[in-house]
């Protein structure tokens, strides 16, 4: 966030939420890209709800199995980009391959803005 342009930063910040979550998601696929040059993000959206769809991810398809998933730093990172743009979401992991899925989904339920009072 700190390399965006000060106007492309307001510019986020005063566009309405539907938008906002848009440009949002885009700067988290181009920070999943720069993480590791083999990965990329394809997110689809429905109805309020994302699925981002990780392929290449440097952290589950290099080690061994895990119990744990191992794409959680990019749920993390999501939710964190979200918060600095004051949108309220959820962000799940859905299945990873370091766990065994056949793929990194993670959902993102964008929350209804709350009513100031």
């Amino acid at each position: 966030v700190a390399e965006l342009s000060g106007m492309r930063r307001a510019f986020i910040r005063v566009a309405p939420a539907w938008l906002r979550v848009h440009l949002v998601m885009s700067i988290a696929r181009k920070m999943i890209r720069t993480t590791y040059r083999g990965s990329r993000a394809i997110v689809k959206w429905r109805k309020g709800r994302g699925a981002v769809d990780i392929r290449g991810s440097i952290f589950c398809e290099v080690r061994d199995r895990s119990e744990q998933p191992l794409c959680e730093f990019y749920a993390s990172a999501i939710r964190r980009l979200m918060y600095l743009f004051n949108l309220d979401v959820e962000v799940g992991t859905e299945q990873c391959r370091a766990t065994g899925a056949g793929q990194c989904l993670m959902s993102v339920l964008v929350r209804p803005a709350r009513a100031a009072g």
